[in-house]
């Protein structure tokens, strides 16, 4: 190629020595402008150290051919201004200077020979259906370099597209993960719910926002039946519309593939091809040597390319690389390879490493090391981080000095065993699977025992002190996450390894990633169970955090059942002043709340804080989340100023030790504003909670389900105080969003479904507000049972809704047969069953049975004082109600003005107080409490 560059520019320079003379500054270049400005093109295409060296050279000039300017590379995206048209369409000119490429595109191989007609035919075929790039049937050993043409692919026509992003598609986590990823650059929104995040993002690609010209690579794709609906456009055989503008390209080896998309089927090199590869590289062979050696490895192209770099590295000559190719067959003869490589393939394997191992000792163990890490790349933060380990001092040295790292990783991307991505942030490297199949094979079993030990270590090393609460450490674990099953933490010997899995459960169930810790949980709990018996502490961790999946899934039962067990085997295995114990316990008083035990919860709870509080003082975090548990208990028992008096105390030390922002301490403001409303005071309640949600919504996740549990809340705390149109307007999205989340069926759903359902009533809406209660009590006697406290509470709902309808018979006689239950479960003091005692008032009023009406109306009257005090909103509205209905039998009601009260503190121009003035009754609403 380069002396067809000189031909055409007239220069006698040697590319090669150019970039010699620039690396030591000695390059003289006044008379060889042209070539230098060309030169300077391609350095900056590279990337890297070339990208650096460029810097010394002249600007290249522009043409049409250039295209337009470099994209920039933030933060793995490679983003520039300003942005492209959304409606314009491959081909067209575009206002955007280069397209976005992200979602860790590898960088573009300098050395990336021939495919023309394969990468033509992609073009072509493209904007008509989903390509999938496989081996051809003959040759499905791997290495014909199917991600290599889609990287080519992506790089040489990205001017096509306004996005190009690259998926990592062997582990649908890793999928899921880059495509939610994508939503920071498309502006969609961002969920707790990785899901969701995902259909927002696909939503978007296809209906073209912000971007109508998109290119999705999903590289290295398993199971077809996992990755399908991750795909932004169904793949379908018959032509897709020819004016779609997105692009989707899967590499992959599975061939079910076929029975989905187009295939494009990618063989060996052709022998121009190799032999272009080997002198481009090599450019001292000649094209007899350079045949010859392609003869030798089959014109696999993997093999050319590590042909090619041990002599472009070595400088020696074929003949020498042939008789080593032939010692190494003749001492391997009847050895056999790995999962039947070819043995041409393993030998050049070992020749090349024995170059880089004598060249570059450091690097030889650094390979072998990375052979035991995952398909994915390996961050050379992930390798530093891990330096920490017991490891031994010469690899040790190595990863803890940036500079030794990289002249290692860049060692071994010479030798071609290796693709290096300094532009990459942080930079990384990563191991084709042949070669690290074929690395691991060449070591005795206990050496790779040892090795695969070494990189447990430094993943467990790597693995942030803080817990994947705190979302700051995040990004060291999602480099992480692509090898844990890989490198076998799985069956990790120590309790030390096997936490370094735990952990991701965690942070896979806290990104949202429910599906993705759920599997993770089960595979673990599968080896573990079957090696260390069901009482070994990370097969209950595991269990626990299975349960905690569980829960969020809205499998309330399994969740139940599993954790039934495990605090069982918990207390037996460590007692309870543990930590294995304390935790399991909080799983257990969470399902003793969604059960209907709330005395039992708030027993379990208590206990279970006072025991952190001894053995980890009143300022740790896991001491905050068992206070938050007890006051969750507090009021669901009704019993809101206790609720409230231990949620201010720990607002305000969150507040001094973390700060206004941190999310726990906004969590609290939500159960403190709870407290609030709770005692009748909304005023209040809704400027804590508006100060919380201001702070929610500017946060990475406003779509995060503790945001939707205070939108729920502030919905309900505005309907009280008479804003009915926002109350609506926040109930609906409210409602909206957790059932996108969660489905019909899960509490959170329900919840939101009963505060719409009230606020429908006040806006005059009871058809749909009964619709949505009828709809709401259904769910809670299907996943809870008929006789659950949160069932008669939806079903005391109902009965606000029939009595709005008119219905004041139907609803005497459901209110009368609730109350009764609530009573039972509850009892006759509990904030549901005077709400529904409330109920029974108006329904027997309504009927005209006025003196039994004054007789429940003077016994709810007097309990509400006694639990709540005389001036409690609802014990204001009771007295209002009690002074009706005196009156209309003509006897003597409580003193007072009660409505004067209530004024002060919903407003005089309160619609209820309106009401409440022309002789009408007031409800009292059961509100519904997130758990």
């Amino acid at each position: 190629m380069w002396e067809l560059v000189r031909e055409r520019l007239g220069s006698p320079l040697d590319f090669a020595a150019l970039l010699r003379e620039l690396e030591d500054g000695t390059a003289t270049l006044q008379d060889e402008l042209p070539f230098a400005q060309v030169a300077a093109h391609v350095l900056r295409r590279i990337g890297g150290r070339y990208a650096r060296l460029a810097e010394n050279l002249p600007d290249p000039p522009r043409s049409p051919v250039d295209g337009p300017d470099e994209p920039e590379v933030h933060g793995g995206v490679v983003t520039t201004e300003p942005p492209r048209s959304p409606l314009s369409r491959p081909g067209e000119p575009s206002a955007r200077n280069s397209p976005i490429l992200g979602g860790g595109l590898p960088t573009r191989n300098p050395d990336f020979t021939g495919r023309d007609t394969l990468l033509l035919d992609l073009r072509e075929r493209l904007p008509e259906h989903v390509m999938t790039l496989l081996p051809t049937p003959a040759h499905e050993v791997g290495g014909q370099g199917k991600s290599q043409l889609a990287v080519e692919y992506a790089h040489r026509y990205a001017d096509d597209y306004d996005l190009v992003w690259w998926v990592p598609a062997e582990q649908v986590t890793l999928a899921r993960s880059s495509i939610a990823e994508l939503a920071r650059v498309l502006g969609t929104p961002l969920s707790d719910d990785i899901n969701r995040t995902v259909r927002h993002v696909l939503n978007a690609l296809r209906e073209g926002r912000p971007f109508r010209r998109w290119l999705l690579i999903y590289d290295n794709a398993a199971n077809p039946d996992e990755l399908l609906p991750l795909l932004p456009v169904p793949p379908t055989l018959p032509p897709r519309p020819a004016e779609s503008a997105g692009h989707t390209l899967v590499t992959s080896r599975n061939r079910r593939w076929t029975e989905f998309t187009t295939t494009v089927e990618v063989g060996f090199f052709e022998r121009a091809e190799s032999v272009a590869l080997l002198r481009r590289r090599a450019p001292a062979l000649t094209p007899a040597e350079a045949d010859r050696l392609a003869g030798r490895v089959g014109d696999l192209p993997i093999a050319v390319e590590q042909v090619a770099a041990w002599h472009a590295a070595t400088g020696r000559p074929s003949t020498d690389f042939l008789r080593l190719l032939d010692e190494q067959l003749a001492e391997t003869a009847g050895a056999g390879s790995p999962t039947d490589r070819p043995a041409d393939l393993a030998a050049t394997l070992d020749i090349t490493f024995a170059g880089l191992d004598g060249e570059a000792p450091r690097a030889g163990r650094l390979l072998e090391l990375l052979a035991f890490f995952g398909s994915e790349p390996v961050a050379a933060d992930l390798l530093a981080a891990g330096a920490a380990a017991h490891l031994p001092d010469g690899l040790r040295d190595t990863l803890a000095d940036p500079g030794a790292l990289r002249e290692a990783m860049t060692a071994i991307a010479r030798y071609a065993l290796g693709r290096l991505d300094l532009d990459a942030e942080p930079p990384r490297v990563q191991v084709h699977r042949l070669v690290r199949t074929l690395l691991q094979h060449r070591l005795p079993e206990d050496e790779r025992d040892a090795t695969q030990n070494l990189v447990h270590r430094i993943l467990a090393a790597a693995t942030p002190e803080a817990g994947p609460d705190d979302e700051s450490t995040w990004p060291m674990r999602r480099q992480i996450a692509p090898h844990v099953v890989p490198t076998g933490v799985i069956g990790g010997s120590t309790a030390e390894i096997r936490e370094i899995a735990l952990d991701q459960m965690r942070y896979l169930y806290l990104l949202g990633d429910f599906e993705g810790s759920s599997v993770l949980c089960e595979l673990a709990l599968h080896h573990w169970r079957a090696r260390w018996g069901e009482d070994d502490g990370s097969v209950l961790d595991a269990g626990r955090e299975l349960g905690n999946v569980l829960r969020a899934l809205g499998d309330v039962p399994a969740a139940m059942e599993l954790n039934a067990d495990l605090y069982r085997r918990t207390l037996e295995r460590f007692g309870p002043d543990n930590s294995h114990s304390l935790r399991i316990a909080q799983s257990r008083a969470a399902d003793l709340r969604l059960r209907g035990d709330f005395v039992e919860a708030l027993r379990l709870d208590q206990d279970t804080l006072q025991r952190m509080v001894r053995m980890f003082g009143r300022n740790q975090l896991n001491t905050f989340r068992a206070v938050n548990s007890v006051g969750i208990d507090l009021r669901l028992l009704g019993r809101f100023q206790e609720a409230h008096d231990i949620d201010a105390d720990a607002l305000e030390r969150l507040r001094s030790q973390f700060g206004p922002t941190h999310r726990n301490t906004l969590l609290a403001m939500n159960q403190f504003a709870r407290d609030l409303h709770g005692l009748g005071r909304y005023r209040d309640a809704a400027r804590i909670q508006q100060e919380a949600l201001e702070q929610m919504r500017s946060t990475p996740n406003p779509d995060h389900v503790f945001v939707l549990h205070a939108e729920m809340s502030r919905a309900a705390t505005l309907r009280e105080l008479g804003s009915y149109g926002e109350s609506l307007r926040l109930a609906e999205d409210t409602y909206r969003l957790l059932l996108q989340r969660f489905g019909e069926r899960h509490q959170d759903t329900l919840a939101a479904r009963r505060v719409l359902a009230m606020t429908c009533v006040r806006t005059g809406d009871a058809d749909r507000a009964r619709s949505h209660v009828e709809a709401a009590l259904t769910g809670y006697r299907n996943i809870m049972g008929r006789d659950h406290p949160f069932a008669h509470a939806c079903t005391a709902d109902l009965t606000v809704t029939l009595r709005a309808l008119g219905g004041h018979e139907p609803a005497q006689a459901i209110d009368a047969s609730t109350l009764q239950s609530l009573v039972r479960l509850l009892g006759a003091d509990h904030y549901y069953s005077l709400c529904c005692s409330v109920g029974l008032v108006h329904d027997l009023y309504g009927l005209g049975r006025t003196e039994a009406a004054h007789v429940r109306s003077a016994e709810t009257l007097e309990r509400f004082r006694a639990r709540y005090g005389a001036v409690h909103a609802y014990t204001l509205a009771c007295t209002h109600n009690h002074q009706i209905i005196s009156a209309a039998l003509g006897v003597e009601g409580p003193a007072g003005n009660p409505l004067a009260a209530l004024a002060r503190t919903l407003g005089d121009d309160h619609p209820g107080i309106r009401t409440a003035r022309e002789g009408g009754l007031l409800e009292c609403v059961i509100e519904p409490i997130p758990l």
